[in-house]
């Protein structure tokens, strides 16, 4: 599909493939349906799961050259501003979305915020697997990935303790 490993913007692609998507978050899922399987259904989109962002390629028909699905380019998350989680009751359903995220200024004072994030919105996506074995590779993928950051920023946050854990 054209992403190599070192993509400078992007870091190295750590998982990919075909997901059905649909903008957006199932929030009453488990609400309308208490003991009941959900099947969720959205659009083909080529997900690319790099080291710093997720990127979602709507899916709008197969190259004719090589069989494989053209895709255009949707949106991104970037991987240290997301929160995913599965979706009750809704079989090889996670949800990525985007943290509602605060800009303050170098005080630290909580009274001081300058911003928020553009359009004070939360882009989200929800997303089922085909199989649970796809399920579960995005999954371990997903949290893995999520574990590099969270490690990343505790180093930033206190190079001193992350060095001696390293140790």
């Amino acid at each position: 599909m054209g992403y190599k490993d070192g993509n400078e913007d992007n870091g190295k692609l750590v998982y990919h493939g075909l997901l059905l998507c649909a903008e957006g978050e199932v929030k009453n899922a488990h609400k309308k349906s208490a003991k009941k399987t959900v099947y969720y259904k959205g659009e083909p989109f080529m997900v690319y799961l790099f080291e710093k962002n997720v990127l979602f390629n709507v899916v709008v028909g197969k190259n004719v050259k090589n069989n494989e699905p053209r895709c255009f380019y949707r949106n991104h998350i970037p991987v240290n501003n997301m929160l995913f989680g599965k979706v009750p009751n809704c079989i090889n359903t996670f949800t990525i979305r985007s943290m509602r995220v605060e800009f303050a200024t170098t005080s630290g004072d909580p009274d001081s915020i300058i911003g928020e994030n553009p359009k004070g919105e939360c882009l989200a996506y929800t997303c089922r697997a085909e199989t649970s074995e796809s399920f579960a590779e995005w999954i371990h993928a997903i949290e893995t990935v999520s574990a590099q950051q969270y490690d990343f920023a505790g180093a930033l946050e206190n190079p001193r303790a992350h060095q001696t854990l390293r140790s």
